[in-house]
């Protein structure tokens, strides 16, 4: 039964993700969620993002909470950098 269950799920998520719904969400999560995100799921998001908005997301969210003194972070907000500023 939990096979089943799992195998729900992650056809309800697919849908999701093919939708547009789930990666939309993932950015506007960004700006709500009071932690900070890991350097790895963010890098994750800057590889999906499309328009200028959600790197623009991505850079509030280090801002918000200090990171880029991180390496890690600091080479996510370099690249969204040079991307559209330089």
């Amino acid at each position: 039964m939990s096979g089943f269950v799992k195998s729900l799920f992650d056809g309800y998520k697919e849908a999701k993700v093919k939708s547009g719904a789930y990666k939309k969400r993932a950015f506007e999560e960004l700006d709500q969620t009071p932690f900070l995100f890991s350097s790895d799921y963010l890098n994750e998001l800057y590889n999906q993002a499309e328009e200028k908005e959600d790197y623009e997301s991505i850079l509030d969210h280090l801002y918000r909470h200090d990171a880029v003194e991180v390496d890690s972070y600091a080479n996510i907000e370099k690249k969204i950098i040079d991307k559209y500023w330089r």
